[in-house]
């Protein structure tokens, strides 16, 4: 009989998580939804979290995926915009 282990990681601020994963230092990148945007945190295994970086002017996404070494982070932010068209009588 194989024991998992599991840990429950809570944090106040990582409340709408669009996606998540592992830092270096073990705890987690997670990308969450705020009002007026987007941020991605580092929320530490005891659920303490800090403002990694916040998305450009309201973007509707924003992630961060760590290199395959551990040592840096790459952001992408994204925001769209789209314009609808009705034509009668075409």
């Amino acid at each position: 009989m194989s024991a998992e282990l599991l840990q429950a990681v809570q944090s106040k601020e990582a409340n709408n998580m669009r996606l998540l994963g592992w830092t270096a230092d073990e705890g987690l990148a997670i990308s969450n939804t705020v009002k007026g945007g987007a941020v991605v945190l580092h929320v530490d295994l005891q659920g303490h979290s800090n403002v990694f970086w916040t998305c450009n002017e309201g973007g509707d996404r924003c992630d961060a995926s760590e290199s395959p070494d551990g040592r840096h982070l790459a952001f992408y932010s994204q925001k769209q915009s789209a314009n609808m068209w009705m034509m009668e009588n075409f």
